[in-house]
């Protein structure tokens, strides 16, 4: 499978890279759609380059696809969940168990029963929070997961990333948190393909910039939500 690339021709980070990322997190397995909005995204960066934060406005096209990967939201988060719950399985020294993930984030979404996600309304240009609702059905969970895992990596980097970083307007640049990101993601299908040996996950591979590894320190896995994910806090 080709590895994902997010720099352009001279092999820089691209300014958008984090919402490319978040492309393939939405849609893992669509080529098309991730080679269509490369372009796209980069037509909006342009323009709101050129007319600022404060005069940009998401065309109508970018605002539909913003709002259907919004309501993916909650099945990427829970994905993301069960990718981390395995990798504490193997942190533990424990062989992963699939089975074993789903039940522990079933457990762990029931309790929880909503999640508070933060959304960027273009039309308003500001942010809102909308509590969703948390998938707590083994069968389902199951069904997400198998939905999403190709895009594993990104999926449990976008929630250990949502207990470190602020939520970004659109395009705002922020080139310390986007390179953090991307070594979370990179780390992380390092420690899925080559550590626990999940190659049948299919795995988008992403590919590191030069030099990522020397300036850029993945974000470790919150400890508390790895203890509510096992079962182990009060």
């Amino acid at each position: 499978m080709t590895t994902y690339s997010l720099a352009d021709d001279s092999g820089e980070l691209l300014p958008f890279s984090r919402h490319l990322l978040d492309v393939l997190a939405f849609f893992p397995d669509d080529d098309l759609s991730h080679h269509a909005l490369r372009y796209i995204l980069k037509l909006e960066y342009e323009k709101w380059r050129t007319l600022g934060a404060d005069q940009y406005q998401a065309s109508h096209v970018t605002s539909v696809l913003m709002t259907d990967a919004a309501n993916r939201s909650q099945q990427v988060w829970v994905s993301g969940l069960v990718a981390l719950a395995m990798f504490a399985q193997h942190a533990q020294g424990k062989k992963p168990s699939q089975k074993t993930a789903v039940e522990q984030v079933c457990a762990y979404t029931a309790k929880q029963n909503k999640h508070d996600f933060v959304f960027f309304d273009s039309g308003r240009g500001e942010f809102s929070v909308k509590g969703v609702r948390m998938q707590s059905d083994p069968a389902s969970v199951r069904k997400l997961f198998k939905k999403y895992r190709s895009a594993a990596n990104v999926c449990a980097a976008r929630v250990v990333r949502a207990s470190y970083l602020e939520p970004l307007p659109p395009f705002q640049e922020a080139r310390v948190a986007d390179r953090c990101y991307l070594a979370t993601v990179v780390a992380f299908q390092n420690i899925f393909e080559h550590q626990m040996g999940m190659r049948d996950w299919g795995i988008r591979l992403v590919a590191a910039p030069p030099g990522l590894q020397d300036d850029s320190a993945p974000l470790p896995p919150p400890a508390a939500l790895m203890d509510d994910l096992m079962g182990k806090s009060a």
